[in-house]
């Protein structure tokens, strides 16, 4: 008798046998036997996860190792239930792009090379920091100035999350918005007249 392992669910396999004596002499082969391995329908245990360094708009998840019948071949990583992400032997994943002062529900399934999925991990509760980093500052200028416009431009600002808008100042009142622009046409002007511009930028937050 010899037990066979490490075959793969669900696929037929061929057998036989040769009997051999002290000289290495072998006998034809035997009958041959065909056998079709059971499918895997076991799904792999359900990992422990976990989150931490959560800042306002990521955070790390880890989860601890999952076990199977045969072997788990990956992880699916949910977000409010929508797959956001898979690996394959990792048991951490980065999450980007959240929102500020918002919160999420995070869990994991494991998976096997049959693609059973154990069921869902503990849910992982993760409420992003508040953004309190405001954007660099534009670097104005204006041009083209006539008796009744002036043109302004300023520079690209940056922001740790993203810069979502500028706002234009005249004598420090505001007088316009634009969200990726960063052009301005003041019209309305009074000759001989001087005034002061500035701009502002600012991000989601506010």
């Amino acid at each position: 008798t010899f037990n066979v392992t490490g075959l793969i669910a669900s696929t037929p396999y061929a057998f036989n046998v040769k009997s051999k004596d002290a000289a290495g002499n072998l006998s034809t082969n035997s009958n041959t036997v065909n056998v079709t391995t059971l499918p895997d329908t076991t799904p792999p245990t359900a990992p422990v996860l976990s989150a931490s360094g959560t800042t306002s708009n990521s955070t790390n998840l880890s989860w601890t190792v999952s076990t199977d019948n045969i072997a788990v071949t990956g992880y699916e990583v949910y977000q409010n239930t929508v797959l956001i992400g898979t690996t394959t032997m990792s048991t951490v994943f980065n999450v980007t792009g959240l929102i500020a002062s918002t919160t999420y529900a995070f869990t994991v399934k494991s998976k096997d090379a049959a693609g059973n999925l154990s069921t869902n991990s503990n849910t992982v509760n993760v409420t992003t920091l508040p953004d309190t980093t405001p954007p660099t500052a534009p670097v104005l200028s204006a041009s083209g100035t006539t008796s009744n416009s002036t043109y302004l431009s300023w520079t690209v600002s940056t922001d740790n999350i993203a810069v979502t808008g500028y706002e234009v100042y005249q004598n420090t009142v505001l007088i316009a918005t634009t969200t990726t622009a960063t052009a301005f046409n003041v019209t309305g002007l009074i000759a001989s007249t001087p005034y002061a511009f500035n701009v502002k930028s600012k991000d989601a937050a506010g």
